[in-house]
C-alpha cells in the first residue's frame, strides 16, 4: 500500500522504490535498540513500526521531491543535484526525526502504569528514527545517483549476485529469523512468575492463612491486686484474676469460615 500511494504521488517505479528503501533501513534500527533493551516483539513494538515507517517514508519523500525540484529547474549534473538537495533538507529531517525522539523518550524510560505497553512502542520509533534518519541521508542520495545513471554491467553483475546470494540464504537458513521456541510447561512457569493476578491471589491467600490464627481472638486476661484498710481498721489483701470470652458457638463460626476464605482465594 505504501509503495502504491508513492507510486501515485511520483507517477514513478524508481522514484517509488527509493522512498520505500528507508523501510528497511528504520526497521534496522527499530530491531537494534529492542534487542539492546532486550525487549520481544509484541504488539506494541509492532504498532511502533506502523508509526516509524510513515516517518521515515516521510523523510525520503522530503528528500526526492527536493530533488526532483532542483532537477526541474535545468540542473543537469546529478551529483550537484543530490548535494544541494541534502543541504537544503538536512535541517528538515533532522528536526523531524529529533522532535518525533525526544517526544517518545519519557514513554521509553516509563515504569509506572502501562509502561509494558509503551516502552517497546517508544523504544521502536526512537531507535528506529535515530538510525534511519542518518542511513537516509547517506544511502538514499547514492542510491539516487545510482539509479540516475544508470547501472553499469559490473554494477549488475555483483546486484544479481547479491540478491541471489540474500535469496539463498533465505532459503536454506530459515530457522536463523525464527523466534526461540519454549516448551510448554516453560511457557506456564514464565506465566505463573510474570503474571501480577497469579502474584496478587497469592498474596491473599497468604493474608487469609495468618487471619486463620486470629479466628479465635480471646481478650487478655486482667490481674487485679489490692492492699489496704478497706472495710476495717485491719489490712486487707485483695487479688482477682478476670477473663472475658465470647460464647463457644462465636469461635466455632469464625473457625469454619476461614477455610472458605482461604479456598476462595486461591
Amino acid at each position: 500500500m505504501i509503495f502504491l500511494l508513492l507510486y501515485f504521488a511520483f507517477g514513478s517505479v524508481k522514484q517509488g522504490l527509493l522512498i520505500y528503501s528507508a523501510i528497511p533501513l528504520s526497521a534496522i534500527g527499530g530491531i537494534l535498540f529492542l534487542a539492546l533493551r532486550g525487549m520481544p516483539f509484541s504488539i506494541s513494538a509492532g504498532v511502533g513500526f506502523i508509526a516509524l515507517f510513515g516517518v521515515a517514508v516521510l523523510n525520503g519523500i522530503v528528500l526526492i521531491a527536493e530533488f526532483n525540484r532542483i532537477k526541474s529547474s535545468g540542473e543537469t549534473d546529478t551529483r550537484v543535484i543530490v548535494m544541494k538537495g541534502t543541504k537544503i533538507r538536512l535541517r528538515p529531517v533532522l528536526m523531524t526525526a529529533f522532535v518525533a525522539s525526544f517526544g517518545f523518550l519519557p514513554m521509553a524510560l516509563s515504569n509506572g502504569s502501562g509502561a509494558e505497553v509503551q516502552r517497546p512502542l517508544a523504544t521502536v520509533v526512537i531507535g528506529g528514527l535515530l538510525i534511519a534518519t542518518f542511513l537516509t541521508l547517506f544511502v538514499l542520495p547514492v542510491l539516487y545517483i545510482l539509479f540516475e545513471k544508470g547501472w553499469s554491467s559490473k554494477w549488475k553483475k555483483a546486484t544479481a549476485t547479491t540478491m541471489i546470494t540474500c535469496l539463498l540464504l533465505t532459503l536454506c537458513s530459515p530457522s536463523g529469523f525464527a523466534q526461540s521456541s519454549i516448551s510448554l510447561q516453560a511457557a506456564i512457569d514464565t506465566a505463573m512468575k510474570n503474571n501480577l493476578t497469579i502474584k496478587n491471589e497469592a498474596l491473599t491467600a497468604e493474608y487469609q492463612h495468618k487471619l486463620k490464627a486470629a479466628a479465635i481472638d480471646i481478650p487478655a486476661t486482667d490481674f487485679t491486686a489490692e492492699y489496704g484498710q478497706i472495710n476495717s481498721f485491719y489490712k486487707d489483701t485483695k487479688f482477682s484474676i478476670s477473663q472475658s470470652t465470647r460464647f463457644p458457638t462465636v469461635y466455632k463460626d469464625k473457625n469454619c469460615c476461614k477455610p472458605n476464605s482461604i479456598k476462595a482465594a486461591y
